[in-house]
């Protein structure tokens, strides 16, 4: 493929992943991923672009050597720390010696810049690392200070470094056809029903942590249960994607139960769904949908809401612009009636949404801008 070549350096968070491939899909670019092997392991032949797996800051160096990008993109450079990727040291060096090689580089920013201002920090004083976490980003801050941010949003940072935000209009698509994505999933050995209408259960990691610490384990699983049942009363069939813990202890019959699984498979589940179900208001998918007039609801914020409270306000006016957000509670059954009554207020409360989104430039013309000076 011709046009600019990007290297994407990935952490190990499935939603930088998926927001590295919403920026390449359909777009004039020849890409290379380099993944950690959590991200490598579940996608190796399954991506549109070409990927291999990275372990320290010597293999980008190498893959700059190897495919002399136009562009370096770190999706996220914040993360490589906490996913204990590289060092914060190594982050450092890494950016200095793509900048000391005229290589162009930016990153994603999955705290909407909030983490690493002065002052008083935002990070909830009932996590146990705020110190820890707010001395990190404080310096991350500093080591990206200059670096061009991609955001899906428009962030207002004007006192933090320069901030882009893009829309690939790729996103704007119908929902596969029931038989193809059955087939899909069949690839990874599950077998789905393609006669049936499907509710989306989706739970991270750090969320599921989250949850059990919060309702305790046995009582969030019987929560999780109780919500796969309402599905399957209602001749629904419910698919949770979540950690092997939560799948086994929350096993309902007609229910699918689907591990951590390559992108191409979650991103087909996530469009076409019905409905959708998060423990996170920020999951990446979550803007698919909006787009695209498929509802969400959220049992809960989130862990990156709950250890920063204030990503909460900033991403009802960011992602959201202000539209009340579907809250459930996870205690209280889910019917059809309530939820299809719940779908025709989204239309309308999140149409100021999808038309922030659409504004953006895309991909190609976010390229275009922050390789110029090489190219000159």
């Amino acid at each position: 493929m011709s046009g600019p070549r990007l290297l994407f350096v990935l952490s190990s968070d499935y939603g930088e992943l998926a927001n590295a491939l919403y920026f390449v899909r359909d777009q004039p670019f020849h890409s290379t991923f380099l993944l950690p092997d959590r991200l490598f392991a579940a996608n190796a032949g399954r991506l549109p672009v070409s990927a291999r797996a990275y372990y320290a800051a010597a293999d980008v160096l190498a893959a700059v050597d190897a495919e002399s990008p136009d562009l370096v993109l770190l999706f996220s450079g914040y993360l490589f720390p906490v996913n204990q990727i590289l060092e914060v040291d190594a982050v450092a060096g890494l950016v200095t010696e793509l900048n000391r090689r005229g290589c162009p580089v930016a990153t994603s920013d999955p705290f909407l810049g909030l983490l690493g201002r002065p002052g008083i920090s935002p990070v909830s004083d009932a996590h146990p690392r705020k110190a820890a976490i707010t001395t990190l980003f404080v310096r991350l801050r500093s080591i990206f200070a200059a670096v061009p941010h991609l955001d899906l949003v428009a962030v207002d940072d004007t006192d933090g470094p320069p901030r882009r935000s893009f829309f690939n209009r790729a996103i704007l698509a119908p929902p596969p056809p029931s038989t193809e994505l059955a087939d899909r999933v069949a690839s990874i050995g599950v077998r789905l029903n393609s006669s049936r209408p499907r509710w989306l259960f989706v739970l991270s990691s750090e969320d599921y942590t989250g949850q059990a610490q919060l309702h305790g384990e046995s009582r969030f699983h019987s929560l999780v249960r109780d919500r796969l049942q309402d599905a399957t009363r209602a001749g629904i069939e419910p698919v949770l994607v979540a950690p092997d813990a939560c799948r086994s202890a929350a096993a309902v019959e007609g229910a699918v139960h689907l591990p951590f699984c390559g992108h191409d498979v979650f991103a087909a589940l996530a469009v076409e769904a019905q409905y959708a179900f998060y423990w996170n208001v920020l999951s990446n998918s979550v803007a698919g949908r909006l787009v695209n007039h498929r509802p969400v609801f959220f049992f809960d914020r989130g862990h990156m809401v709950r250890s920063v409270p204030a990503l909460f306000d900033l991403a009802v006016r960011a992602y959201y612009h202000g539209a009340k957000l579907p809250l459930l509670d996870p205690a209280s059954g889910l019917s059809p009636a309530g939820l299809a009554a719940s779908t025709m207020r989204q239309n309308a409360d999140f149409e100021p949404a999808r038309l922030a989104f659409a504004r953006a430039p895309s991909p190609a013309d976010v390229v275009r801008e922050l390789t110029l000076k090489r190219r000159a």
